[in-house]
């Protein structure tokens, strides 16, 4: 793992928060929409993919705000609020995600992942907007496409994607903390500790035929597309070369992050980062029974241990044209520090960068229709009523 070094942290001017020097370049973390704030927790940026130049927020406590995406916009409207059926009893529960169909230019569909006030208190829902550039989704449209139990308010996931074939891909954490208790990471006969891929064009809905436990003979659920997680917290697609990025979160001594494939094993809980996992500081856990026959077990590509953070929210491969220095690079994060990274992958060797170092808490990275990269920011900045969101500036240095 290259060594990593401090970059110098600055308070700078002309809105800009922070200022970070990396060679010859310059970041600073500045506020992308000054006249927005944002009353609730953000967690999920997205846009449409349709003619409209919006961007939408998803806020962990039930709400989905839109607005035009440009600097000087003065508003936020809502566009879903089902807050009145969202579980936000515990830290990792609530709305966690928002994605929109490849399609919605046409059928105003897009889906949601979160925690109901219900028995089954895991779903994912379909809702509409009809005509589909209307301003407002009818809460009342709601199609539940997947529902389940969760054992535990912990480990939830979970990020939604569509992939180029428009499947919808869902990610979901083991369920429970500490130790993986259940030893769902290595189950696959539950969704839990796994990512699932299903086609939602018809629902019910039906299993991709590329899936890699499609017609299992052996109880296998045909969903998982990949497993061994521990809490896939967020994931994105690289829309030029497609590959799946996933961070997930971990327990006691590492961060990760996956480049994930299909049928893939990717450890957990046989191991924490690339590291056999047996238990440490106060969890006395021991890895499943299941890992004394796992094989091919796929390391990340890159992973972090406690001196430089401690959750990592991930992750846009970013494809704009503002930061030419890092397209192509992943830029992730970590919740518990603030600091942002940079991260090169040639598919052999990972090259990491710290290009920030805030006093953020980032709960999600969002990029716009021109792959424009954005930060949500759970805490209130002071002097302020509510949170923000925030994008990169590239400074010559």
């Amino acid at each position: 793992m290259p060594l990593r070094r401090r970059l110098a942290l600055a308070l700078a001017v002309a809105g800009a928060l922070f200022t970070a020097c990396s060679g010859e370049l310059r970041y600073e973390l500045v506020d992308a929409f000054p006249n927005l704030e944002f009353p609730s927790q953000p967690i999920d940026i997205r846009h449409a993919g349709d003619a409209t130049n919006r961007l939408f927020v998803a806020q962990r406590g039930g709400v989905i705000r839109s607005f035009e995406n440009r600097p000087d916009v003065e508003r936020s409207e809502t566009f879903l609020n089902i807050g009145t059926r969202v579980d936000t009893s515990a830290t990792e529960m609530g709305l966690l995600s928002l994605a929109f169909d490849p399609e919605f230019a046409t059928n105003g569909f897009f889906y949601v992942y979160y925690n109901a006030r219900s028995t089954v208190n895991t779903r994912l829902s379909r809702f509409q907007v009809t005509p589909p550039n209307a301003p407002r989704a009818d809460p009342d449209s709601e199609t539940v496409v997947l529902a389940f139990e969760q054992p535990s308010s912990s480990h939830n996931g979970g990020q939604i994607v569509f992939d180029r074939d428009g499947n919808l891909l869902l990610s979901l954490g083991d369920g429970k903390t500490p130790g993986d208790p259940f030893d769902n990471g290595q189950d696959r006969t539950t969704l839990l500790g796994s990512i699932i891929r299903i086609d939602v064009r018809t629902l019910p809905y039906t299993i991709p035929r590329d899936n890699p436990y499609r017609g299992s003979s052996t109880g296998l659920l045909e969903e998982i597309y990949a497993y061994g997680f521990r809490n896939p917290w967020r994931m994105s697609i690289d829309p030029v070369t497609r590959t799946l990025w996933v961070s997930d979160a971990g327990q006691w001594t590492a961060e990760e992050v996956d480049i994930v494939v299909a049928g893939g094993n990717y450890g957990w809980d046989c191991r924490e980062g690339a590291r056999p996992y047996g238990g440490q500081y106060s969890d006395p856990g021991t890895p499943s029974p299941l890992c004394e026959t796992a094989t091919d077990l796929i390391d990340p590509v890159w992973s972090y241990g406690r001196d430089l953070g401690g959750v990592i929210t991930g992750g846009r491969v970013y494809r704009g044209r503002r930061l030419p220095s890092l397209v192509g690079r992943y830029i992730y994060g970590d919740y518990g520090t603030g600091r942002i990274w940079a991260l090169d992958w040639t598919g052999e060797t990972a090259r990491n960068e710290l290009i920030l170092d805030t006093d953020l808490h980032p709960s999600a990275f969002g990029v716009d229709a021109d792959g424009e990269l954005y930060i949500a920011h759970f805490e209130r900045p002071r002097g302020s009523t509510g949170q923000k969101l925030y994008t990169l500036r590239e400074v010559g240095g």
